[in-house]
């Protein structure tokens, strides 16, 4: 039943949602020459991504969520925040959880 309604809900507002498939830990540097921090690359049905890890704070971006715990979850789309890429040779676009990001 709960399911239902969490189903019907999801209909009356056209919840979209993202699948996380996967996440590596990637050197700064695999994201962007010169980045010495290390980030997460996230896989999700919508593309890759690039979040920092978690515990860090890189520049003006919030800090980074720990995505692992999400993989094989669909989330509300809502939940997320997608920004372009930083720099124009950045390898991915950035990906932010909702609740940690402010703009």
């Amino acid at each position: 039943m709960i399911r239902f309604i969490k189903n019907l809900l999801d209909l009356l507002f056209k919840t979209e949602k993202i699948k996380i498939l996967s996440v590596k830990k990637v050197n700064g540097s695999d994201v962007y020459p010169g980045w010495k921090e290390n980030m997460q690359v996230i896989t999700t049905d919508k593309g890759e991504f690039t979040d920092n890890i978690p515990g860090s704070q890189y520049f003006s971006h919030a800090p980074g969520k720990d995505w692992d715990k999400e993989v094989g979850k669909e989330l509300p789309k809502r939940k997320v925040v997608f920004i372009k890429k930083t720099y124009q040779n950045q390898e991915y676009d950035w990906i932010k959880w909702s609740e940690y990001y402010s703009k």
